[in-house]
């Protein structure tokens, strides 16, 4: 057997046993050094298309689960087609297909309560993600498995490649499945191969996840990226803190958020996927797609490794941006929170693909003077109150173009605080760094009137067209001056005036001629 491995099955008990070592199955089965045969799965050899491993009493399956040495009554335990792992949107799943559903799965390290397989009843199919990590219990009616995934080291990024391009490939008809057909006996619908699938969002009301990774959080809440189990892929999600006895009215505004957000459909848009918990009580779950990381991730890279971005690579970004910005708008949407943080890639190596993520405080249009999104961003009609319209994520997008080219961390200057952005001191040096840039001044200018309109932006094909370099911002910004605190004065005070204070009248001058 070619190639390195991808996960082994070792049998547990002497049913399994039988099964590893009917020579049937020696196309499939290696032998270890303690002598214990085992089931090998590489990427070099798959039994069809869209099956990466089967089970089952019948002879087309991977492993054929008729082992001769066994009672007639446990080989009757099997279903002519047990079960199969397979690939769905680059993750590894295991359906069971037995006409009894015996077919079940466990994590060892893990709850494994995720992993029961959905009623026959429900009509939806008995399938599991199988996160590709730790030791997982298998069991196929009698026989009991250990099912191992082999050991992450320098060559998986090569297969792991080949492995999407599998999951992601356009099968033949003859070898795809269908969603299950009631009307059928469930003993003819799970034996039989069935044609085509049906997509997931036809039977879909909740989504079972399990977390792979915290992101972060916020005063919103917190994100995690995780793995869909019933169909597979890597999603986003969002769970909403709730003020306590604001529920109600909390759950129609986000509601109304994530209406919005299922409208939009654009490549440079970050995909709505499901929303779940709007049940009283119930924590509220938004599901978008997941991404690879974020400009902001990626500008903290460039930094560490003292490069910046070359204008090559802030055109491609900035393109993408405009492209988004030029969709929402035409929707009569803000944005209003333009940042790093927000603009999101996939596959930055191979085909860089920026969309606009985080709609929090996405509004349809009108004439909005509330305070949102982050001060740093903030366009100088936000921070003065006046009426903000489209050109206020023109703004936004402009700092983080300006960010891009300077290379520098923008949140890390001496002196840049919200106190200082609010006040608009900072949008008057930007607006300063940025005279004299190109296409930048037309997007960073104080004159509302004078900054350009998504259409322009996006009507021509070159632009932005920017300058080599930039000036950076003071290193030192003018600050608002701090009140004292009125329960300590002195604290507030200067060293001078605490003397004087303290000392008297007499005693001051006295330390005045001194001096």
């Amino acid at each position: 057997m070619a190639g390195r491995g991808w996960f082994q099955i070792s049998p547990k008990n002497d049913v399994a046993r039988s099964i590893v070592n009917d020579t049937r199955n020696r196309e499939c089965v290696i032998g270890s050094p303690d002598g214990t045969n085992r089931i090998i799965v590489t990427f070099d050899d798959y039994f069809r298309p869209d099956c990466v491993l089967s089970f089952g009493r019948d002879r087309a399956c991977s492993v054929v689960c008729d082992p001769p040495d066994i009672p007639e009554s446990l080989s009757r335990q099997f279903s002519r087609r047990q079960c199969q792992f397979f690939l769905e949107k680059d993750s590894l799943m295991l359906r069971d297909d037995s006409s009894g559903s015996t077919t079940r799965i466990r994590p060892r390290h893990m709850d494994s309560s995720l992993w029961e397989f959905p009623s026959m009843s429900t009509g939806i199919p008995r399938q599991r993600a199988v996160p590709e990590k730790g030791d997982w219990d298998l069991a196929l009616g009698p026989a009991e498995f250990l099912l191992q995934f082999s050991d992450r080291d320098g060559w998986w990024n090569r297969y792991a490649k080949e492995k999407r391009a599998l999951a992601t490939r356009k099968l033949p008809a003859d070898c795809m499945l269908t969603l299950p057909n009631m009307s059928l006996p469930p003993t003819r619908y799970q034996t039989r191969v069935q044609t085509p699938r049906v997509p997931e969002h036809k039977i879909r009301d909740s989504v079972t996840y399990h977390e792979l990774e915290f992101l972060g959080k916020g005063s919103f809440g917190r994100v995690s990226r995780v793995l869909d189990l019933q169909w597979g892929g890597i999603m986003a999600v969002k769970i909403i803190n709730i003020e306590r006895g604001k529920e109600k009215e909390t759950k129609e505004t986000l509601k109304r958020e994530v209406e919005l957000l299922a409208k939009l459909t654009h490549p440079h848009i970050i995909e709505y996927k499901h929303s779940q918990g709007w049940e009283f009580g119930d924590p509220v779950e938004i599901f978008m797609s997941a991404a690879d990381g974020s400009l902001r991730s990626f500008l903290d890279d460039q930094r560490s490794r003292h490069t910046k971005m070359t204008n090559p690579q802030i055109f491609h970004i900035s393109r993408h941006i405009i492209s988004g910005l030029h969709y929402l708008h035409g929707k009569k949407i803000l944005h209003r929170d333009i940042k790093p943080e927000n603009i999101l890639f996939k596959d930055i190596f191979t085909n860089p693909v920026f969309s606009l993520a985080d709609f929090g405080f996405s509004k349809e249009i009108d004439t909005k003077t509330t305070l949102v999104g982050t001060p740093l961003y903030w366009a100088p009609e936000i921070c003065s109150g006046r009426p903000q319209d489209f050109r206020v994520d023109i703004w936004s997008l402009g700092v983080v173009i300006y960010e891009m080219v300077t290379g520098l961390a923008l949140d890390q200057l001496p002196g840049l605080t919200n106190r200082v952005c609010i006040s608009g001191e900072w949008c008057k040096r930007l607006d300063q760094a940025c005279r004299g840039a190109g296409d930048l001044a037309k997007m960073v200018t104080l004159n509302v009137d004078k900054r350009i309109t998504i259409d322009k932006c996006y009507e021509s094909s070159s632009f932005p067209v920017l300058p080599d370099t930039l000036p950076p911002p003071p290193v030192k910004l003018k600050q608002q001056p701090r009140a004292p605190n009125r329960r300590n004065i002195l604290a507030g005070a200067s060293r001078r005036h605490r003397v004087e204070k303290t000392q008297g009248p007499f005693q001051t001058q006295r330390f005045r001629r001194l001096q």
